[in-house]
């Protein structure tokens, strides 16, 4: 069997080292693709990014009321969706414990 080219394009995102890693494809193409990857990755970073003090949700945690863009509004639904089908196992309002696990 031949092996495949692998293409590894690797930045730090969201406090750690992201990998995007794509096989048997043109390499201007594959950075290509990874780039945008990488740039949506960072887009969402601005919104969803808990560590990050000048994020939308860091930014809504400090001032408790904001408005938000329609995207983090949307996720919010769709996590309520989930706190109903798991009977409130999925609850994105509790705190995580320093084990990553909810207090």
């Amino acid at each position: 069997m031949d092996e495949m080219d692998e293409f590894v394009f690797r930045k730090p995102l969201f406090g750690k080292d992201v990998e995007i890693v794509l096989y048997d494809i043109d390499e201007e193409l594959a950075l290509e693709a990874a780039e945008k990857a990488y740039a949506e990755g960072v887009r969402l970073s601005r919104i969803f990014n808990f560590y990050d003090d000048k994020s939308e949700l860091s930014l809504l945690n400090k001032e408790r009321s904001r408005q938000m863009p329609d995207e983090f509004m949307r996720l919010l639904d769709i996590a309520k969706e989930f706190y109903i089908l798991t009977d409130g196992r999925y609850d994105v309002s509790e705190k995580f414990s320093s084990r990553g696990r909810r207090d």
